[in-house]
């Protein structure tokens, strides 16, 4: 999960940047003034989110289970 995240996270990402691209909706975000910024918000906001969910997950729930695993062993 710690690696199949992030990836999938910047296909999701690759392909809706592409997607408005082709279909000219990047264009016309940029042209009524919103800058790249202001597109890339979002997209870096879920990511920190994710990141800081896959931390949480690794530092604090992982043991846990391994020591209740080791527990039923």
């Amino acid at each position: 999960a710690e690696i199949l995240i992030p990836i999938a996270l910047l296909i999701a990402f690759v392909k809706t940047v592409c997607t408005l691209n082709a279909q000219n909706e990047l264009t016309a975000l940029m042209a009524s003034g919103m800058n790249i910024k202001a597109l890339m918000r979002p997209f870096i906001i879920v990511s920190l989110i994710y990141t800081a969910l896959i931390y949480a997950n690794e530092q604090f729930l992982l043991p846990h289970a391994l020591k209740k695993l080791h527990r039923i062993e």
